[in-house]
């Protein structure tokens, strides 16, 4: 699924980082941050998390997708966010 880049600047408005998975049945979506558990959802297509631009929310965050017929393993999408603190 491979890897994104994106920068923001402190206190802007509010971004959210999705999800979102093409898949039949539903899958079992995960975001990490930086390893940590985000956020999680079963049997769906889509799983989205609010930022608010602040210097800590910086990391790279990662979605992970998997159901039953995913035989070589976990879809993974690596977003790289960084917020320009001031």
């Amino acid at each position: 699924m491979g890897n994104t880049d994106v920068t923001v600047y402190e206190n802007r408005p509010a971004q959210s980082i999705v999800c979102y998975v093409d898949s039949n049945p539903g899958s079992a979506i995960t975001l990490l941050k930086d390893g940590i558990l985000v956020k999680k959802t079963v049997n769906s297509h889509e799983l989205e998390s609010p930022l608010r631009n602040y210097c800590n929310d910086s990391g790279v965050y990662t979605c992970l997708s998997v159901n039953d017929y995913n035989t070589d393993g976990a879809s993974i999408k690596n977003i790289s966010f960084h917020v320009e603190c001031k």
